[in-house]
């Protein structure tokens, strides 16, 4: 077997490695997807588990977690803009603008 590989020339070899390396980091890279979902369910099911747990012993009935898509929000914005134009006599001109804005929040969940 060792002189299979003494009359082989260098580079034939060489090509074969970097082929089974590449195959090797492309599947690596592959099933770290599946195990990193596997193990966010593994934690997604911990939490969930232990969550009923402590519901149970309190008797009572909490929503599981907070989810801000869930919120109900209301908001009213009100805005108020008083231009004053005023020419003087030397024919100048003069402007003043207030602007006043008015925004009210409500949130329920």
């Amino acid at each position: 077997m060792l002189k299979f590989f003494c009359r082989q020339s260098g580079q034939v070899i060489t090509g074969e490695y970097v082929v089974m390396i590449i195959i090797a980091v492309v599947a690596i890279t592959t099933m770290s997807l599946y195990i990193r979902r596997a193990f966010q369910g593994r934690l997604l099911d911990a939490d969930r588990r232990i969550f009923a747990v402590a519901t149970k012993a309190m008797n009572a009935d909490v929503p599981m977690q907070y989810e801000p898509y869930y919120v109900v929000s209301i908001s009213n914005t009100d805005t108020m803009t008083d231009d004053r134009t005023h020419i003087l006599p030397d024919g100048n001109f003069s402007k003043i603008i207030d602007y006043t804005r008015t925004t009210r929040s409500n949130s329920q969940q």
